[in-house]
């Protein structure tokens, strides 16, 4: 992917970002059904100040909050791979499912790439998962608070970022929200360099993109 200029401005940041991931088919329902891979991955150490090209993630400028009830912008997150998924703490069993997988996949990594990598899973249900459920959430299913990092935001920037992703979600009945299984694999830049559906599809697949995310040399 090559990057263009990256612009400024909050809006008119978003509107491009989206634009341009869906020129690649990664907005919308559809994307959520195709795994996507790009070989163009970044090097994961970065200046603080390194800019921000115009097919990072890091572009979005709505500000989330952690689990620790700490303000965070997206940005905040770089200078290493993240492995992204969206989840909620009500769902009764393909959430825990998935975050079960994606910490089998952190156990399954070199322990040196393991120690460089770090998982984020936002809320799709912002109106229930506050800090407090969020950090109870991730006690109970032994988060390691270094690596992992627990998010909830607007319903507003939570469907910008979904569709941002290709992440597909929607009202099930009662509580329940229907939601695909989308993991997200960014570099240190917060460009996306691979999707795919869940983790045990194809995990050999997904640990070698988080790998190599964290080896990729500098350039490209």
């Amino acid at each position: 992917m090559t990057a263009g200029p990256t612009p400024r401005g909050g809006a008119g940041s978003r509107r491009l970002l989206v634009l341009l991931l869906a020129a690649f088919g990664l907005t919308g329902a559809g994307a959520a059904a195709l795994l996507v891979t790009r070989s163009r991955a970044q090097p994961a150490e970065l200046a603080a100040d390194a800019p921000i090209s115009g097919s990072s993630l890091y572009q979005l400028e709505a500000e989330w909050t952690t689990a620790d009830a700490k303000p965070l912008r997206l940005r905040d997150l770089r200078g290493r791979p993240r492995v992204v998924s969206m989840i909620f703490t009500r769902c009764p069993s393909a959430c825990p499912t998935l975050v079960k997988e994606m910490q089998a996949l952190e156990r399954k990594l070199p322990e040196a790439v393991r120690e460089r990598t770090g998982f984020v899973l936002i809320s799709i249900d912002p109106d229930h998962d506050t800090p407090e459920v969020l950090r109870a959430y991730g006690q109970k299913m032994g988060l390691d608070k270094d690596r992992w990092t627990l998010l909830r935001g607007s319903a507003e920037d939570v469907r910008e970022l979904a569709a941002t992703l290709g992440f597909s979600y929607g009202k099930g009945e009662g509580a329940d929200i229907a939601h695909s299984k989308l993991i997200t694999v960014l570099n240190g830049r917060g460009e996306i360099v691979h999707q795919q559906l869940g983790v045990v599809n194809d995990p050999e697949r997904l640990a070698a993109a988080v790998d190599a995310a964290e080896r990729a040399p500098t350039g490209g």
